[in-house]
C-alpha cells in the first residue's frame, strides 16, 4: 500500500513538505546526507530550510551534505541548472554539486561515495513526479530503468536529450525516501492504487519500496 498524504491547501502541503526535510535534519547529531530533486516545484520548500540551516550552529551544519538526485546536461553556470538552483537556495557551502561540463558522472558517484564515508547509504531522498510517470532522470522507455548497480550515471532520453541521474538502487537503498507532488491532475493518476499496483512507470520503482512517503497537494 502507498503511504500517501492528501493535502487541500497549498500553504499546508507545502509546509508538509519542509517539515518532512526538516525533521531529518533536526533527529540526530550525526552525519546526516540528503539528496534533492531539482525542478520549479520545491524551490520555496529549499528556501525555507536554507533558512532553518542559518539558524543552526557550525557544529551542526558541519555535518550536513545535499547531493543532486539528477542534473541537465548544463554547466552550473545555466539558469536551467538543478546544482545552481539547490545551492542558491540552500546554502553554496552545503552543497557537492554536480557540473558535467567539469567532473564525470563516475566522479561525482564517488565523490558522494567519499562524504558518505561508513554509512554507505543516504539518510533521505527528496524526489518529484513528472507528467510522464518519470522520477530523478528515469524517465519512461531510457537505458537506466534497467541499471542494477548503486551509481549516478548518464541517462539518454527518448528526445536524445542526456541527462544524468541516481539509479534506482541507490535511491531505494536509502533510509527515507518522500516524494513532493504539486497539485497536478496529470500526475494524480500514478498514485491511483490499481495503476500503482501495475507498476508500470518509473515512480512506481520507488513507490513500492518501504519507507517512501509521498505528499500531494490536491486542491479542491
Amino acid at each position: 500500500m502507498i503511504n500517501i498524504r492528501r493535502i487541500r491547501s497549498f500553504s499546508e502541503w507545502e509546509r508538509a513538505c519542509y517539515l518532512e526535510i526538516a525533521s531529518v535534519i533536526l533527529s540526530t547529531s550525526k552525519k546526516m546526507n540528503i539528496a534533492l530533486s531539482g525542478g520549479s516545484t520545491p524551490i520555496p520548500i529549499y528556501q525555507r530550510i536554507g533558512e532553518l540551516l542559518k539558524t543552526l550552529p557550525e557544529s551542526k551544519i558541519k555535518k550536513i551534505r545535499f547531493f543532486l538526485v539528477d542534473e541537465r546536461n548544463v554547466s552550473t553556470a545555466s539558469s536551467r541548472s538543478n546544482s545552481a538552483m539547490i545551492m542558491d537556495t540552500i546554502g553554496r557551502n552545503l552543497v557537492v554539486p554536480f557540473d558535467p561540463t567539469k567532473q564525470s558522472p563516475e566522479g561525482y558517484y564517488q565523490t558522494m561515495c567519499y562524504e558518505i564515508e561508513e554509512s554507505g547509504v543516504l539518510d533521505l531522498v527528496v524526489l518529484g513526479c513528472g507528467e510522464d510517470g518519470h522520477t530523478a532522470s528515469l524517465f519512461p522507455n531510457t537505458r537506466l530503468l534497467k541499471e542494477k548497480s548503486s551509481s549516478f550515471m548518464e541517462n539518454e532520453l527518448p528526445s536524445g536529450e542526456l541527462r544524468y541521474s541516481m539509479t534506482f538502487s541507490l535511491i531505494n537503498n536509502a533510509t527515507r525516501r518522500v516524494v513532493f507532488v504539486n497539485d497536478n491532475k496529470e500526475k494524480f493518476q500514478y498514485f491511483n492504487t490499481a495503476i500503482s499496483n501495475a507498476g508500470a512507470y518509473p515512480i512506481h520503482k520507488v513507490l513500492s519500496t518501504p519507507n517512501t512517503e509521498v505528499i500531494l497537494h490536491e486542491a479542491l
